[in-house]
C-alpha cells in the first residue's frame, strides 16, 4: 500500500512539475484541432518570425519606460506577441496545408514539440523568473544553453517529417 501511496505522490509531482508544458501543448492542440492544419502551420511559423523580428527590434529600450524585471519581461513578451501576431495574420492568409494522414496523432506530436519550443524561448529571451518560477524539472530540460538549439528546431523537425 505504501508503494501505491508513493508511486501516487511522485506522480502528482511530476505532472504538477510539468503543468505549464501539459497545458502549453493542449492549447496548441486544440488551436490545431478547432482552427484547422494550415493555420496551425502558419502559428508555428509566426513564432519563429516573431522571434526573429524581436532580437532585431532596436526600440525596445525605449519602451521599457521603467527599470525592472517585471516590467521588462512583460514588454519584451507584448513585443513577442505583437510581432508572432503580425506575422500570423499575415501567414494565415497565405498559407494551405495540412499534415499527412497521421491525424490527432501528428497534430499532439507537433503541439508537445511547439509547446517546447516556446518554453524555451520564454526561459531564455524573456527573462520570466520574475512572473514564474519554473520548477527544477523544467529548468533541467529547457534552461541549458546547449539544448537551446535543439528545441528552437524541434517544431520545424516535427513538421517535416509530418507534413509530407
Amino acid at each position: 500500500m505504501q508503494f501505491l501511496t508513493t508511486a501516487l505522490s511522485e506522480g502528482t509531482t511530476v505532472v504538477l512539475n510539468f503543468l505549464v508544458f501539459i497545458v502549453l501543448a493542449a492549447v496548441l492542440f486544440f488551436f490545431a484541432n478547432r482552427m484547422g492544419r494550415g493555420p496551425f502551420i502558419a502559428l508555428i511559423a509566426s513564432f519563429y518570425i516573431g522571434f526573429a523580428l524581436f532580437s532585431v527590434f532596436p526600440y525596445e529600450k525605449v519602451l521599457l519606460g521603467g527599470s525592472g524585471g517585471l516590467n521588462e519581461s512583460i514588454a519584451s513578451l507584448v513585443i513577442y506577441a505583437i510581432f508572432t501576431g503580425i506575422a500570423y495574420y499575415i501567414l494565415h492568409r497565405s498559407v494551405s496545408g495540412g499534415f499527412s494522414p497521421l491525424g490527432n496523432a501528428g497534430t499532439i506530436i507537433v503541439s508537445l514539440l511547439t509547446a517546447g519550443f516556446l518554453i524555451a524561448l520564454s526561459y531564455h529571451s524573456f527573462s520570466l523568473e520574475g512572473i514564474y518560477a519554473f520548477p527544477a524539472i523544467i529548468r533541467t530540460y529547457f534552461a541549458p544553453a546547449q539544448y537551446f538549439f535543439w528545441w528552437f528546431i524541434a517544431p520545424l523537425i516535427g513538421l517535416a517529417v509530418i507534413a509530407r
